[in-house]
């Protein structure tokens, strides 16, 4: 079962330094994983109106995928996460273009190694 962390209080949130947020959320998935974790539709439910009531707020999504010591396959398995959800986001209006998409492999700073974190962007 996928872990999940939401604050949809910070989606509103000010701005950081950097432009970034802190996550607002983290969706766990199971290892070598592509398929959207059922528990994380209320997750990215509430990220979709959020998003619909603030029409300048965009957000990034960042993959990762960990157990693999192949640089190129761990990649494509963040970045297949990363467009699991960005489809979900769509599939409930949102638009594209508000959705930015990064895989980062197996480079995790933290956290689950399998996952993909929900940054809001100023």
């Amino acid at each position: 079962m996928a872990a999940l962390i939401l604050s949809l209080a910070a989606l509103g949130a000010s701005p950081s330094r950097a432009g970034v947020e802190a996550p607002i959320g983290s969706v766990a998935f199971p290892p070598e994983s592509t398929a959207l974790p059922p528990a994380a539709q209320p997750l990215l439910d509430g990220v979709a109106a959020r998003l619909a009531a603030h029409r300048n707020l965009r957000i990034e999504l960042q993959g990762y995928a960990g157990g693999s010591d192949r640089e190129a396959r761990a990649q494509r398995l963040s970045l297949a996460r990363a467009l699991a959800l960005r489809r979900y986001l769509m599939s409930r209006g949102v638009p594209q273009v508000r959705i930015i998409v990064r895989a980062l492999g197996n480079h995790s700073t933290g956290g689950d190694a399998d996952r993909v974190d929900v940054f809001p962007l100023s």
